[in-house]
């Protein structure tokens, strides 16, 4: 009876003998040939080495070798990839001969887009690139297949090129010489993801310390290219005329560029997938850039020995790397990914003149935006996790240069990518499973990334994401939770301060999506509409008090974490003073609130009451901020302009609390009083009052000339730019200039925790951490894109301003 063993070399052999010969015969049917592909990897290696098989291996890889430089399915050209890796590898006598075909695919890939960029247009125009294949035309021979081209492409070429000049169809040339760059890109990056091609790329007469130059020389070929198409694919900004003081316009206006009025229905799809295969394909030769570091610099250990993250020494700081391949590498990657976010257009903004900017832009250009920008997101989520900030504390001098630290361009385009597309993403919770869009090109990424770098993560950043727990669907729903349970294992009060960033974004989108109410004369058409908008805003209310208390679900069951119990304190001061503000994040007094207006993100706190109020010290504190702030309301000269609705919201908060009400009234002279303990001026009772929906303020803002048109104006601008805000706290000013820094008053939550008393009501014991930890300044400066959202600056008066607060940003 035969073993296993030999059954298996049995088996080997006879493939190894048709496998070449099935290939050809099948190579036009992907199926099959998907399948045939994937065999040699089952293959024994010792048949390889027999004297006889040599011809049937030689044979083989390459077969392997045409399929791959000619195939377009994916499928097929893993399968070869891997195989060809299988053949390649190993103590069996013919690893080089597969050596040598591998080396053979990656020179004639390197050379086939050497060649297509080069024929391809410095500045994007389809002319250019014809006026280029009609001069090579007249030197080179009709019937000689140009790099790049496949076989069956060649006769259909040689026809052009034997026509007159003017008989070249020049968008069918682009497009050709697009869908080349694009599948060349393809398979060298599928190629490279399965095999280290670095030692393929040197020169035949070079020696390994040349594996840099040939890796970095395609790198920058490819960079190059895709730059270029970036470049004069994005949209440019027109200013208004200056003024009469010679200052620039008060707007900017964002408007295509010309190669957009031409053509690009068949080139432009075509060259962002090219831009997604060569992203890909940099961060793959970056990848294994790194790894081959790490192993030549004895930077990989086990996972028991932290010396690799321990402090750097004194003496190291004179060894900063400021030059190096894998720097080099990552920059350029980074560059380009920026240059994506660039690409960016907003469908729903207007113009001065209230003309929508989506009016400015071809279909096809806003679809392109929206594809690369979504690959560029994919891409810095990829360099984000191969760069983490956590190795800025390093030992090793060369991971603290590997660091990205200053992520906020990375951070705040793909938040702005993923908040543009929040409509697409609500409409996944009344769709079904097969038909939902965006949770694996967006949310997932963004929740990777976020959980692999939240030591030292970007709270807003969560934040963003986070507002997804609800409202997205199901599979939103699943990811945000398993990424809740990530980020509070990893840093709880960290994500609690996401929690806050999160809300008060949310409520703010709330806030500004408030319908505008018809003319004075409206039609049934218009009240139709505005009572549609009424029921929409409410229900979006709804679903931020679901959200927010989701969010207060996941701290925990029954009680919470002894580090958790005293920055919840933190939590719902932050809050309070979120809801008594009334000014923007700009100094424009345009920008202000109503008064009274974010009352309302007091039934969004009354969810996380239920933690608060079981401590008695934290209770008492609680009261006494909300007393104060609530004189300070009274006191100012616009309270009888604070709606019922928002009074309302005070007082369940303080209901929820398990607080006395307090008596609010408003004298015929307008003087305002508050007695607490009493109801002189007895509230409208409701018994369903947690589920009474608020609205805001009236106009939402004080009249002030067209106010809310330049509000709008201003998230549209604030959508458009790439300038990141910073994380940090204190006095420091944003890059951008339009802020001084002075909404942040504390460090961090954690200042809170310091001075947190023990005291707990009787029944309603609760873990207090009674070595809390030391007053930690948040040094990681971590920057996140200008969104479209106002933080609050003051909160109530600046009497009422404490040296401890918690800091969501």
């Amino acid at each position: 009876k035969k073993s296993s063993t030999d059954i298996h070399e049995n088996l080997s052999i006879a493939l190894l003998k048709v496998l070449p010969d099935l290939l050809v015969k099948f190579k036009t049917d992907s199926a099959v040939t998907g399948s045939l592909t994937a065999l040699p990897r089952y293959l024994l290696p010792t048949v390889f080495s027999l004297p006889q098989r040599k011809g049937d291996f030689i044979s083989l890889v390459k077969r392997l070798s045409d399929i791959f430089l000619q195939s377009s399915d994916e499928t097929v050209l893993e399968n070869v990839s891997l195989s060809l890796r299988y053949l390649s590898d190993g103590d069996h006598s013919r690893a080089t001969d597969g050596s040598l075909q591998l080396k053979n695919i990656t020179q004639e890939l390197r050379d086939r887009l050497v060649d297509l960029f080069e024929d391809s247009p410095s500045d994007g125009s389809q002319s250019e690139a014809s006026s280029k294949r009609k001069r090579r035309s007249t030197a080179k021979s009709p019937n000689k297949r140009r790099r790049g081209e496949s076989p069956s492409s060649r006769g259909s070429t040689a026809n052009v090129t034997d026509d007159d000049d003017d008989g070249i169809d020049e968008s069918t040339n682009a497009v050709e010489t697009e869908y080349g760059i694009y599948l060349n890109l393809m398979r060298f990056r599928i190629l490279f993801q399965r095999c280290n091609l670095a030692p393929y790329l040197q020169d035949d007469d070079g020696d390994a310390s040349d594996n840099d130059d040939g890796v970095e020389a395609i790198c920058s070929v490819v960079a190059d290219g895709i730059a270029t198409r970036l470049n004069a694919r994005k949209p440019s900004a027109a200013k208004d005329d200056r003024t009469e003081d010679g200052s620039a316009g008060a707007s900017t206006t964002t408007k295509h560029t010309s190669i957009w009025d031409k053509d690009e229905k068949n080139i432009a799809m075509v060259t962002a997938k090219a831009v997604e295969q060569g992203l890909l394909l940099l961060n793959t030769a970056t990848a294994w850039k790194l790894r081959e570091v790490m192993v030549e610099e004895n930077l990989v250990v086990d996972d028991d020995d932290d010396d690799i993250m321990e402090e750097a020494d004194e003496d190291d700081e004179d060894d900063e790397i400021e030059d190096h391949v894998v720097l080099r590498l990552r920059d350029r990657a980074i560059a380009l990914i920026e240059l994506c976010y660039e690409q960016f257009v907003e469908d729903s903004a207007v113009d001065e003149d209230d003309e929508s900017i989506a009016t400015h832009y071809t279909d096809d250009q806003k679809a392109f935006a929206t594809r690369v920008q979504i690959v560029g997101s994919r891409a810095a989520t990829d360099l984000r996790s191969l760069f983490p900030k956590e190795l800025a504390h390093a030992a090793s001098p060369l991971l603290r240069a590997f660091a990205i630290v200053n992520d906020g361009r990375l951070i705040g385009g793909f938040v702005r990518c993923l908040r543009s597309k929040e409509a697409m993403l609500r409409a996944n919770d009344e769709a079904e499973e097969e038909e939902m869009t965006g949770n694996d090109t967006l949310l997932l990424p963004i929740a990777r990334t976020l959980a692999y770098n939240w030591k030292e993560g970007n709270r807003r950043e969560a934040g963003v994401a986070l507002a997804h727990m609800t409202g997205s669907g199901d599979k939103a729903h699943s990811l945000m939770s398993a990424l809740s349970k990530v980020l509070k294992k990893n840093d709880p009060v960290r994500y609690l301060e996401a929690q806050m960033a999160s809300l008060r974004q949310s409520f703010e989108d709330w806030i500004e999506n408030e319908p505008e109410e018809p003319g004075d004369m409206p039609t049934d058409a218009e009240m139709t509409a505005f009572e549609e908008a009424e029921k929409a805003h409410k229900q979006q209310f709804l679903d931020l008090e679901q959200q927010a208390w989701k969010l207060s679900q996941s701290l925990g069951v029954g009680k919470l974490s002894k580090e958790l119990t005293p920055a919840l304190l933190g939590f719902v001061q932050e809050g309070i003073r979120f809801a008594f503000s009334n000014t923007g994040g700009d100094d424009d007094e345009e920008d202000e609130w109503a008064l009274g207006t974010r009352l309302s993100f007091l039934k969004i706190l009354v969810k996380y009451a239920n933690w608060a109020k079981k401590n008695k010290a934290q209770k008492q504190s609680l009261k006494e901020l909300l007393d104060e702030n609530e004189i300070t309301l009274h006191e100012h000269p616009d309270f009888g302009e604070v709606l019922e609705e928002d009074l309302e919201a005070l007082k369940t908060f303080r209901k929820a609390l398990g607080l006395e009400p307090t008596a609010i009234s408003v004298d015929d002279d307008g003087a305002s009083r508050a007695t607490h303990g009493t109801l002189d001026t007895p509230m409208a009772g409701n018994e369903d009052e947690d589920h009474v929906t608020p609205s805001p303020s009236t106009g939402g803002k004080y009249p002030r000339g067209s106010s809310t048109n330049r509000s709008h104006m201003s998230s549209v601008s604030g959508l458009r730019s790439l300038s990141p805000l910073y994380e940090k706290d204190g006095d420091e000013a944003s890059p951008d200039g339009s802020g001084d820094g002075s909404d942040a008053e504390g460090s961090s939550i954690k200042d809170s925790i310091a001075e947190e008393p023990e005291e707990v009501e009787k029944g309603e014991e609760e873990d207090v951490d009674e070595n809390p930890e030391e007053d930690e300044s948040d040094d990681d400066s971590d920057e996140e894109f200008s969104q479209p959202r106002r933080k609050s600056r003051g909160y109530g008066s600046q009497s009422q301003r404490s040296s401890k607060t918690f800091d969501p940003y």
